[in-house]
């Protein structure tokens, strides 16, 4: 039994305890004198009137003239598809090789009590990346890490 249905039977049994204890002390005052009740005749001329908008001004109003429009058309079905614009032809004026450049290497210092995956974690963000470190940067076995 999980929590949620552990809390829900906690709460209906509390309900059932105060309809309980509610049906036991029944309609008695707090001096214990018991109280009548009275049926209360409700006049309903004294009740404010409801007045109904006319359907011009109504929001959701359906009149004859949408049964006669043709339906919309599906979002499932497919529509020929029109260009909107001519598409123009882009040359670079750069080869791709020259914008972007190669990464550079860098020197990473090991500290003293430090894993691969605490330089992972601080160099690459990911302490889960510290198999790619050491594929990288070919350490076979990566509980010897040398200091410096």
């Amino acid at each position: 039994m999980d929590r949620i249905q552990r809390n829900g039977l906690i709460a209906l049994f509390v309900l059932l305890l105060v309809a309980l204890g509610g049906r036991f002390l029944g309609t008695k005052s707090a001096d214990g004198i018991p109280v009548t009740q009275e049926v209360i005749a409700l006049d309903p001329s004294a009740l404010p009137a409801v007045n109904l908008l006319p359907p011009q001004q109504r929001r959701l109003f359906v009149g004859v003239e949408d049964f006669n429009s043709p339906p919309l058309r599906s979002p499932l079905e497919e529509a020929p598809l029109k260009p909107a614009v001519a598409s123009a032809k882009i040359t670079p004026s750069k080869p791709v090789d020259a914008v972007l450049p190669l990464p550079s290497t860098r020197v990473v210092r090991v500290r003293e009590g430090e894993t691969l995956s605490d330089i992972a974690a601080r160099e690459l963000g990911s302490a889960m990346l510290w198999e790619d470190l050491a594929r990288f940067n070919s350490i076979g076995d990566p509980s010897a890490l040398k200091i410096g």
